[in-house]
């Protein structure tokens, strides 16, 4: 059951963007549209009655001006306005400033595809003889940062952003949301993908689509099934919340239980049972269960993630539970066909066009 709403988004159209360039660390600003996609976000985000509470942004002037023409638009330029490089946009490395076509015609579009939207893959490092390499380390504000100078990264994976992002979640904008204040996220699309997949990503459903062996299913009666799923599912979080504080994991929800498999796996069979019993019954019931306990049938898996694609300037909306899981995969708010051929758009960037073909 939705407890809480979240509003993430990439920032507006930049030159660069426009330009079909490696933006990255490069401190470029909204062009005439990106202004206007941020203005048209802020209304959008009006007509559907939003009020936020606090605000977080990267560092990178983009996505802070992004949020401050939303704010204008809603009338709540009060509100408070956290930026932090940590929601920055995915370190490119030595990709920074090249045209993803002519990257798709010298290295072949799937490789440009792996470099842009791969969980794992990281595209080779930034040198010092890179053209844009000290106008981003000689910057002011990553000298302030909270890592030193020479911990910051040279180039970066999906993974490695969400590593990253992780910390400034967990220790600033989720203990918010739990307080209850409604949250806006300007941040880039590589950053706000890495989150999403952090949301709605690899928890107990994942285990539980795949369920028991189907020899093992018969009809339980609902009281009965309704009290073992009770007893279990308590045993299951009480077992993985005991484990964590042991070994002291971080606390990183929705992806607690896979930190909690990695330090024992003999957790596995409380997840076992409990898909037992919940797969016993019809489809229709289990899904009702699914979501009554909060585990929804949707997630976004390493190899998921490579096809999720975000235009600019297009609000996000994901609602969470109590443990800050989605319930739910995110919404795009708007006008569906124009955000579908927005995202047609941004797919087509890595591509080579029929006629140089």
């Amino acid at each position: 059951m939705s407890k809480h709403r979240l509003i993430i988004l990439r920032h507006g159209e930049g030159e660069w963007n426009k330009q079909n360039r490696f933006c990255s660390w490069v401190d470029q600003k909204l062009n005439s549209d990106g202004l206007e996609e941020a203005r048209n976000c802020g209304k959008q985000l009006k007509a559907q009655n939003f009020e936020f509470d606090l605000v977080f942004t990267s560092v990178l002037n983009r996505s802070i001006h992004t949020a401050w023409l939303i704010l204008e638009e809603l009338g709540q330029e009060w509100v408070p306005v956290e930026s932090s490089w940590r929601l920055n946009e995915r370190h490119y490395g030595a990709l920074i400033g090249l045209n993803r076509e002519k990257m798709a015609l010298n290295h072949g579009e799937e490789q440009v595809r792996l470099w842009r939207r791969s969980y794992n893959v990281t595209p080779p490092p930034i040198e010092e003889s890179h053209p844009y390499f000290h106008e981003i380390y000689s910057d002011r504000r990553y000298k302030v940062c909270d890592v030193p100078l020479d911990q910051l990264p040279r180039s970066e994976s999906l993974k490695d952003v969400l590593e990253r992002l992780l910390p400034f979640w967990n220790e600033r904008i989720a203990p918010e949301i739990l307080k209850g204040k409604t949250i806006l996220i300007s941040a880039h699309g590589n950053s706000s993908r890495a989150l999403l997949k952090h949301l709605e990503g690899f928890g107990p459903v994942a285990l539980l689509q795949a369920g028991p062996p189907t020899v093992l299913r018969r009809q339980i009666p609902e009281k009965e099934l309704q009290e073992a799923q009770d007893h279990l599912w308590s045993a299951l979080v009480r077992t993985l919340y005991a484990m964590e504080s042991v070994a002291s994991v971080p606390y990183n929800l929705p992806s607690y239980v896979n930190s909690a498999f990695a330090v024992n796996p003999l957790v596995m069979p409380f997840v076992y049972l409990t898909s037992f019993c919940i797969l016993a019954d019809s489809p229709r019931k289990r899904c009702s269960q699914m979501r009554r306990h909060g585990w929804y049938s949707y997630r976004i898996s390493d190899e998921d993630i490579i096809n999720i694609t975000l235009p600019t300037g297009v609000p996000i909306l994901l609602e969470l539970d109590e443990n800050l899981r989605a319930v739910g995969p995110h919404q795009f708010l708007g006008d569906q066909e124009a955000i579908q051929a927005a995202i047609k758009k941004v797919d087509d960037q890595g591509k080579v066009k029929q006629a140089k073909k």
